[in-house]
């Protein structure tokens, strides 16, 4: 008797899974209904909801040669002018710009916010306009243009650096990325431009303030000069000698290495000529040989100039082409998971009406 009990349990437990399996059959129709619908819903989804297509450019770094204009006044602004055991040069080194540099400075200006906008109200705006929307320029940078723009930056074996843009109209996708690459390109180029002549100019201006300190220094130089000369002349004149003392030996002058002290023996005349002659001295720069190796540095950078044409900072491997096919929504995977959300739906909607209509008949026995 105990044994029969425990077999009746098992026993109902496979009819309940059998009458499930056959409750679901029954009710097939609500299941296919079910994710007919859904199917349908995910269509009429797809229908409605605008196609994003999605255009890529691919840039690497160029060659050193193609910067060199970059660099062309660094040597004479970073080593010193020596002369007569002086140096001068420059306040600071200037670091040269290598090609990585220039490239690092693009990627870096591609995420920028301002020359986001700057390039957004030229070519973007207007478009964004006619549709309706009526946000702010910096929101619309923010949350649709930037947004929609991914700059990939390249693998360990790969040298291409990727940007790609997504947006609904292919024509304008393809269109904005490459006009957005290239308004880029001009304002890197511009930037580096502009660090080059600053720092040409600053070079200038430091080579002048010290072609000044020397003429100043040469100026007190020379007017010490000019009072040890005036003490001579009076001793000198005072001790009669108004020729240049001569040797015994030999009967040659001796003030080719004369201390300051005895310039007096060099005689009055001699003095006074060269009184005369230092201060009727009207052009100084001659006599200062330091200033003509910068003047040779200075003429030499102000000939520098610095062609945009010349300066090339990216190579563009690809170009953006229309993309023919979008992106975005993705039909077939769309399509998959909402008859797959719909059968599932289907099934649970199947078995909750089972359960109502099992629970209904136990009431009615």
């Amino acid at each position: 008797m105990q044994a029969s009990e425990q077999v009746i349990p098992q026993s109902q437990d496979e009819i309940d899974l059998f009458e499930m399996a056959v409750a679901l059959w029954c009710r097939k129709g609500l299941i296919v209904i079910i994710a007919a619908v859904t199917v349908c819903l995910a269509i009429v989804y797809l229908v409605y909801t605008p196609r994003v297509y999605e255009a890529k450019v691919y840039l690497s770094e160029v060659q050193s040669a193609d910067v060199a204009i970059l660099n062309a006044a660094n040597r004479y602004m970073s080593q010193p002018v020596e002369s007569s055991g002086d140096s001068f040069s420059a306040s600071q080194a200037i670091a040269s710009v290598t090609n990585g540099a220039a490239f690092a400075l693009l990627q870096k200006n591609l995420n920028s916010i301002a020359i986001a906008t700057s390039y957004f109200k030229q070519d973007m705006e207007v478009v964004y306009r006619k549709l309706g929307r009526d946000e702010s320029v910096n929101e619309l940078v923010r949350e649709k243009f930037l947004k929609s723009l991914a700059v990939v930056r390249p693998a360990k074996d790969d040298d291409f650096l990727t940007v790609a843009f997504q947006y609904t109209d292919p024509v304008l996708t393809a269109k904005w990325l490459n006009g957005y690459i290239k308004y880029v390109d001009k304002q890197t180029k511009q930037e580096l431009l502009h660090a080059a002549r600053d720092n040409k100019s600053l070079a200038i201006d430091e080579y002048h303030k010290q072609i000044d300190s020397l003429r100043s220094v040469y100026a007190q130089r020379l007017q010490d000069r000019l009072i040890r000369l005036e003490e001579a002349y009076n001793i000198a004149k005072k001790l009669g000698f108004n020729k240049p003392a001569a040797s015994n030996a030999g009967n040659k002058t001796l003030f080719g290495n004369l201390d300051e002290s005895l310039m007096y023996v060099r005689g009055y005349e001699v003095l006074q000529a060269e009184l005369d002659a230092l201060k009727s001295r009207s052009h100084r720069d001659p006599f200062i040989p330091e200033i003509r190796p910068i003047q040779e540095r200075i003429n030499y950078l102000k000939s520098i100039s610095y062609d945009e044409n010349a300066l090339k900072i990216v190579s563009v491997d690809s170009w953006a082409m229309e993309p023919e096919r979008s992106v975005k929504p993705n039909k077939i995977l769309i399509i998959l998971l909402a008859g797959l959300v719909g059968g599932m739906l289907g099934i649970l909607v199947a078995l909750i009406k089972w359960a109502i209509d099992n629970r209904k008949k136990a009431l009615l026995q």
